[in-house]
């Protein structure tokens, strides 16, 4: 007898991501022992799956890259050069998981379900990729993006959802090059842009007018700025007022420049977790399902 795992992931993400989400937006932190727990929980329903599918062994070698992925992104391991030398167990470990993939791809390559599990290993990737160039800005965005990546290797099978609507060979297609981790991330990035639409609506309320900024954040009292879940976008440099609008951080010579200059008000960027649209990015996902699948299916 199977067991519906789609439901399984749902309560999971939900309890998971909820208990982050409000660990985020009450403190900007998320502990990583909650990312350690869920983790191998993600990994244990992904090694169920396999087993109702009835795959060949070949297809479990996944779990050694995604070992890796984990152990990278959740725990400190020693450098792999240290004192001008490589250390040839950290080398080890890291050309490891690159052997397996090519095993898996050499060996079972005409398995479109080996495809579906690289995507999991992409988007793993991807998360540090984001990460790194500060797209993802916050280490818990990235880290749930990577446990999610794993929870979330197939599209929920819930019949009766618009997500689950379509034609097979267009939704394998999406598995494996839209993941639904993807998805979540789309939706999230959906969901972000009306905050952009809150912020103008609250600004023309208030009469607070400034292009362009008036789009990504609002006025602050300056005395309160330093104790307050925001970020400086004005501040003054070389005696020129300047903005960005983007500060992702609070400078502490541009919060003195406002205050040296008895700045009453000042533009000010708030630190809005990302785990929150991602949160409902995620109840989205399984509510409305893919917005690129409805695309493409109106076209065609």
């Amino acid at each position: 007898m199977s067991i519906d795992l789609s439901i399984i992931r749902f309560v999971i993400c939900f309890i998971f991501l909820g208990v982050a989400v409000i660990s985020d937006v009450r403190t900007r932190k998320v502990p990583n022992k909650l990312w350690m727990v869920m983790a191998p929980i993600a990994a244990s329903i992904l090694a169920l799956d396999l087993y109702q599918r009835g795959v060949s062994w070949r297809h479990y070698l996944i779990f050694i890259p995604i070992a890796f992925l984990f152990v990278e992104a959740l725990i400190e391991r020693p450098p792999i050069v240290y004192k001008g030398k490589i250390n040839p167990l950290v080398f080890g470990w890291f050309i490891l998981p690159v052997l397996v993939i090519i095993y898996m791809i050499y060996s079972i390559r005409s398995s479109m379900l080996l495809w579906s599990l690289m995507s999991v290993i992409v988007m793993m990737c991807l998360a540090f990729v984001l990460y790194y160039f500060a797209i993802l800005y916050g280490g818990a965005d990235a880290k749930a993006v990577v446990v999610l990546a794993v929870l979330f290797p197939f599209y929920p099978e819930i019949r009766g959802l618009t997500h689950w609507a379509g034609d097979a060979v267009l939704l394998d297609f999406m598995e494996i090059f839209f993941p639904f981790t993807f998805v979540i991330l789309l939706n999230a990035a959906i969901l972000t842009l009306f905050l952009s639409l809150y912020y103008l609506t609250m600004n023309l309320k208030n009469a607070d007018i400034g292009f362009p900024q008036m789009f990504f954040g609002y006025k602050m009292k300056v005395d309160k700025i330093e104790d307050s879940f925001v970020w400086p976008m004005e501040y003054y440099e070389d005696e020129r007022k300047r903005m960005k609008l983007f500060p992702k951080g609070l400078n502490e010579r541009a919060l003195e420049s406002l205050k040296d200059r008895d700045i009453n008000r000042a533009w000010v960027s708030p630190k809005v977790p990302f785990l929150v649209p991602m949160f409902f990015g995620f109840l989205l996902g399984y509510i409305m399902g893919n917005p690129l699948l409805h695309l493409f299916e109106w076209i065609i």
